[in-house]
């Protein structure tokens, strides 16, 4: 009868143990699901979705012949950029307390058609696949309210993160920032939790 017991009480304890080994490979697997998740979204090979910013071509934007100053549009990119962020929950100033500022590294402006006083346009932005430690974002300006869209600007921008403190390059961006940043490349709506909720 002892022995019985005994292999009971040891048959019971295997299922216990059993069970909580369940639980930990459960947990592993759903720790896995969740840095998988993070990893392909910050290394995927498609640019984001495009991030729509409207532009209206006010006096000061111009030069003395109601043409564009090339410095507005440099502006009007980094509105966008700033708005886009905006729109996945993380405001500027939130990265500026967290000590991160994201400086312009490298710019390139195709300028193709000027735009004029009075002008709508919709500036297009996307975030590019992430480069190390470099964030590169494409833009694309076309005019708005017109029979046929015309483009007027294809341009790139390269930022990086620093330490405002220092003013070296974070080598690990933010928790927050890389959470919006994989946002972003995934798209509105395109992320939910492991659970499947959002």
């Amino acid at each position: 009868m002892a022995l019985l017991n005994v292999e009971i009480v040891a048959a019971v304890g295997s299922a216990l143990l059993l069970a909580e080994l369940c639980d930990v490979a459960v947990f592993l697997f759903r720790g896995v699901a969740i840095i998988c998740r993070y990893v392909s979204l910050m290394t995927p090979s498609l640019p984001a979705p495009w991030f729509n910013y409207p532009v209206e071509v006010f006096p000061h934007d111009t030069d003395y012949a109601g043409i564009v100053w090339h410095g507005s549009y440099v502006r009007w990119m980094e509105e966008a950029r700033v708005a886009c962020l905006n729109d996945v929950g993380i405001a500027f100033s939130e990265l500026v307390a967290l000590g991160c500022d994201l400086p312009v590294v490298d710019i390139g402006i195709r300028y193709r058609r000027s735009l004029r006083m009075g002008d709508r346009a919709e500036l297009k932005a996307r975030l590019l696949p992430q480069k190390g430690v470099r964030l590169l974002w494409e833009y694309e300006l076309w005019s708005v309210g017109k029979d046929e869209p015309i483009l007027h600007l294809t341009a790139q921008v390269t930022l990086v993160a620093v330490n405002m403190e220092t003013g070296k390059i974070l080598r690990k961006l933010p928790p927050d920032l890389l959470d919006a940043l994989g946002r972003i490349m995934a798209g509105p709506g395109a992320i939910a939790d492991v659970d499947g909720e959002e």
